[in-house]
This record gives C-alpha cells, structure tokens and sequence, in this order.
C-alpha cells in the first residue's frame, strides 16, 4: 500500500493526470514510534499535521444554526468546553446528544453516560492502558499532581500518553490530564482496575455491545473489501500511465 502511494507521488512529479491526487493517513499513533520512518521514502515527503482542539468560540460557533437565544448557547459552550477543553469527538458527541431542549445539567449527564458507556473513544483508551501498566503508573502520577516536565520526544510513557490524547503540556511546560472527561475516565478505571478486573476482554459497562457482533463483522468485511479494491484501482491506473504516459485522462 505504502509502495503504491510513494508511486503515485514520485509520477505526479511529471504527469498531471495525478497532480490532484493527494493522500492523507489519519492516525493517532507516531510512525517512527512502530517503525524506523527514514527507510520509508513516503514519510521524508509527507507533511504532518497536528489537529488542535476546539476553542471556546470555536464551540460556542458549532451552535451557530441552533435556535437557542444567545446567552444559553454562550452559557452551554462554556460548561461543553468546561468538560472536554475542545477535544473535537467529545465536544461533537456531547452537542449532538443535547436535543432541543438542553441545560447545564444534562450536559453534566451526557458527560456521566460518555465516562461510564462511549465504547469509540473511553473505553478503546482504556483498554490500551490495561495493556501497558508502564503508561498507567506514570499517567496516576500526573493525575496524583506531581510536577513532570513534558517532553514526550524524550520519554516513552508520555509520548503514548499523549498520542493517546491522555496528556498535554499547560502553561508552564508541564504534564497535565488532558481534559476534565478524560480526568473522570482515569479516577474511575483506576478504581476499577486496583480492584483486580482485567477489562482485556470486557466492557466497562453492561450496557456496551460486544465488538464481535454480526453487524460489525459485515460493516469491517465491507470497509476492508473497499480498501483492497481502492488499492488495485489505484495500481491498475498507475501502471496503465506507466505504459500509456501520453494518455489523458
């Protein structure tokens, strides 16, 4: 996959029929941090591209089209951005759950059900640090308030933590808990996991679907069947400019 995308990119030099075509890899993890990216041609080319968080306007604008009177849109972006400090999925899943009748208090409860039920964001971060206690122990020490400079090229466990989403560097340079949803999420699995559960193989919440349920299974067979022939489209177009270079499209 990764050949075919440096192809691509190396011919785009001298045919236009791929100057449009540009590809963007959505991740959470660092490349070099799996593998030695100076030996992967593609990674020297790419450009990456750190997603910031919401500002509080930034919130308060994702509003704009609701008809709700301006100070109880200011007043709900405000305690929104209290919990989450504009984590994009979290701000999103919150304001979409609000319905037309929302309210300090019912924001404070979505928050209570995400913490306890989101298996997209909460629980897939929680699993991952049940599987590494290095992580976990120094993520309790962030969260017990010791000061920790953050440097996460310099230290493994915040480098994970970070491109978790676990952890960002405050004003002064140092580790804080990235959000207060994320603040709430680690008190509870910390309780939970110092009481001897193993959540590996189980959800946090009875409520929460099995990951290996029919539907699922269908939906990723298709999603990974739209990706081998997206893949052998783009080799076949490839290798038809290689031997056609004068053909237009």
């Amino acid at each position: 996959f990764f050949y075919i995308i440096r192809e691509l990119f190396i011919t785009k030099q001298t045919n236009p029929i791929f100057s449009h075509i540009s590809f963007i890899l959505l991740c959470s993890t660092d490349p070099s941090s799996i593998f030695d990216t100076d030996k992967i041609g593609l990674f020297k080319n790419a450009k990456r591209v750190r997603l910031s968080d919401f500002s509080e306007e930034q919130v308060l604008h994702s509003l704009n089209k609701v008809r709700w009177p301006d100070a109880q849109k200011r007043e709900i972006a405000k305690r929104v951005f209290h919990w989450t400090a504009g984590q994009p999925y979290l701000t999103m899943k919150i304001l979409e759950k609000l319905g037309s009748e929302p309210s300090i208090d019912k924001v404070d409860r979505i928050v209570d059900s995400l913490v306890r039920e989101d298996h997209v964001l909460i629980h897939a971060l929680m699993k991952e640090l049940n599987e590494d206690p290095k992580a976990l122990d120094y993520l309790k020490r962030i969260l017990a308030g010791e000061t920790i400079s953050y440097f996460p090229t310099r230290v493994l466990e915040q480098l994970k933590l970070d491109m978790m989403g676990f952890i960002k560097c405050d004003a002064t340079g140092n580790c804080v808990i990235r959000n207060w949803i994320c603040h709430q999420a680690v008190v509870m699995f910390s309780q939970y996991h110092d009481d001897g559960h193993d959540i590996s193989n189980e959800p946090i919440n009875s409520k929460e679907k099995s990951m290996n349920n029919p539907e699922q299974e269908i939906i990723i067979h298709l999603i990974k069947e739209a990706i081998t022939f997206i893949t052998n489209e783009l080799s076949q177009f490839w290798r038809s400019s290689r031997e056609n270079p004068k053909e237009k499209e």
